[in-house]
């Protein structure tokens, strides 16, 4: 099952994979990408290493990776994403790129030549363009849906939330509220159930 989503790039650079990991067979794996113990890719994801030189992608334990995501990395580039994180559907994560541990990309987002820090979730349709500029963001911040962060045509990186108001030092980023708090984990406990479940029943 795995052998039909796994292939080398154009310098023979095949992904390698760690133990207890599911991947859809309908999921695309290309090149020098090293994917650790427990992980779980759902169906019609990208994840591609093709341009070299590259640094390589390093998908770290325990990561879930939703429908339609794309993981890729210029030449000179390098992608990782941190232990136990989320890269939920349609998600666009291109390098330069990190994302930390424990950490949740809401849906349809774009992260690009952005260090994510560990306990940060970017809410659904955000835009982090780090075009020009690296974007660093703390850890544990909460970026709402619907926010930007780029950088202005006065050369300043800023941050656009959706509730108007615009940041230009990434410490003062909204913490993650209350109710929001449980909902990271539950992802990843939910998806830590259906990599373990889809193992077992192909298994048989």
């Amino acid at each position: 099952m795995l052998k039909k989503c796994l292939f080398p790039n154009i310098d023979g650079k095949m992904p390698k994979l760690g133990k207890n990991i599911y991947i859809d067979q309908n999921s695309v794996i290309i090149g020098d990408v090293i994917i650790e113990d427990g992980v779980y890719i759902s169906p019609n994801a990208v994840i591609r290493c093709d341009e070299p030189p590259t640094k390589g992608i390093i998908i770290k334990k325990n990561v879930n990776i939703q429908d339609g995501a794309v993981i890729h990395c210029l030449s000179g580039t390098g992608v990782i994403v941190g232990k136990d994180s989320s890269i939920s559907h349609c998600t666009i994560i291109h390098g330069h790129a990190e994302i930390g541990d424990k950490s949740f990309i809401g849906f349809n987002s774009i992260v690009f030549n952005a260090e994510i820090g560990d306990n940060v979730v970017i809410g659904h349709n955000c835009v982090i363009d780090g075009t020009g500029d690296t974007i660093k963001i703390p850890n544990n911040k909460w970026i709402p849906p619907n926010s930007s962060i780029y950088k202005d045509e006065d050369g300043i990186l800023k941050a656009f939330l959706s509730n108007g108001k615009i940041i230009t030092n990434f410490t003062e980023l909204p913490e993650l509220p209350g109710w929001y708090k449980s909902f990271p984990d539950k992802v990843a406990n939910i998806n830590n159930t259906l990599n373990q479940g889809y193992i077992n029943i192909y298994k048989k």
